[in-house]
């Protein structure tokens, strides 16, 4: 919710009732008639506008991940924006007609010549009835007479959102011949306060039946080999891809990353402190200690068969390396097919803002472990 309030906060009142989404970016009209704010739905984000008076409109429009930093005199906004076939720009147009025109073009001379694969949107069922949307990236040159493998992302968060951005991970690995599938499962950012916070007290359990209806929906499609999946995901996403291989066999091939393994452990460890576990799991681990352990990925780790790659970083405070620790050492231990590898000097946002050799390293990984084992 958005609040108007007096400087010492009193006397407040709520802009965006009639909005069941997260504002965040919050800027000031120049003539202090309302408040300018970026909302995610759908997997998209946009500008939105709320006067004083509690009155929400949408500035912008469009299947598009818009972040404004800035809106002048005159109503001149900036900001960056991505699409699916685009990495981010920055951005500029006039809030009394919003289309946004690129100012930069600062990967052209990357992606020129380069033939990207076709993201398509799909919205499915999930295997309980709940209507999930998301997105397949196919390989460039696809032919849907063929039989591809499919390799299942999972984002992190738990509440983050995917959506209509440019993911270079996602094109990379289309590029190889996978057919990537990627999600907004419950829990999710973007569809509403709900849909949101149903996994609080049900990490996995609440969420997988999403993962595995998005599979089957594009199986059902014809062009992919259903003995040829994987599945990989970072943070939260590491939780789940842990979660998956735990409870089902379906997946031959699995990359976890950054991961949560054991909820008791990270309670006390992790930087993210320990009221988010009383948080999002619903108490503590003495208060709660069956929930913990029925929660926590590691509890499965005698039915996981499927080959694991475990990538993390040394210097990861988010999700501390004990986590992936206790997952190889089990694993091993119990005769299953499993890699550590540990990346020296590096934190959990490994991926998105590590040394330009470790993020390429990762990939390469990443690409390894799937052409071995799909």
């Amino acid at each position: 919710r958005l609040y108007v309030m007096n400087a010492y906060g009193s006397n407040p009142r709520v802009l965006t009732e009639s909005l069941d989404r997260s504002p965040q970016g919050l800027i000031w009209a120049r003539d202090g008639s309302g408040i300018y704010f970026s909302a995610e739905n759908e997997g998209t984000r946009n500008l939105y506008f709320a006067t004083l008076r509690g009155e929400v409109r949408q500035v912008t429009k469009g299947p598009q991940v818009l972040s404004v930093t800035d809106i002048g005199a005159g109503g001149l906004a900036v900001g960056v924006m991505s699409t699916a076939q685009r990495p981010n720009d920055v951005v500029a147009f006039n809030v009394a007609q919003p289309q946004p025109q690129r100012l930069t073009a600062v990967n052209d001379d990357v992606l020129a010549g380069k033939k990207l694969g076709e993201v398509e949107e799909i919205w499915y069922r999930s295997s309980d009835g709940l209507r999930i949307q998301g997105w397949i990236v196919k390989p460039p040159d696809f032919d849907p007479s063929r039989k591809y493998p499919l390799l299942l992302e999972i984002h992190g968060g738990p509440h983050a959102m995917y959506g209509n951005v440019y993911f270079h991970e996602f094109q990379l690995l289309a590029a190889q011949g996978y057919v990537v599938l990627y999600t907004n499962p419950r829990g999710s950012q973007g569809y509403g306060q709900q849909f949101l916070s149903c996994t609080r007290g049900a990490w996995g359990e609440a969420d997988m039946p999403d993962l595995m209806g998005a599979v089957d929906a594009v199986i059902e499609r014809g062009y992919i080999d259903p003995s040829r999946l994987g599945v990989t995901g970072g943070s939260y996403g590491g939780f789940m891809t842990n979660w998956v291989i735990g409870h089902t066999d379906r997946f031959k091939a699995a990359v976890t990353q950054r991961c949560v393994s054991n909820l008791a452990s990270f309670y006390g460890t992790s930087d993210i402190g320990f009221h988010f576990g009383e948080h999002e799991i619903g108490g503590t681990p003495w208060e709660q200690p069956e929930l913990y352990r029925r929660l926590s990925p590691l509890t499965y780790a005698p039915q996981m068969k499927t080959p694991l790659l475990i990538l993390h970083s040394e210097q990861d405070y988010r999700c501390p390396i004990e986590q992936a620790e206790q997952l190889f050492v089990w694993i091993k231990k119990l005769g299953c097919t499993v890699e550590f590898v540990r990346f020296p000097d590096e934190s959990h946002g490994l991926s998105r803002s590590g040394k330009p050799k470790h993020r390429v390293e990762r990939l390469q990984h990443i690409l390894r472990w799937f052409a071995e084992y799909l």
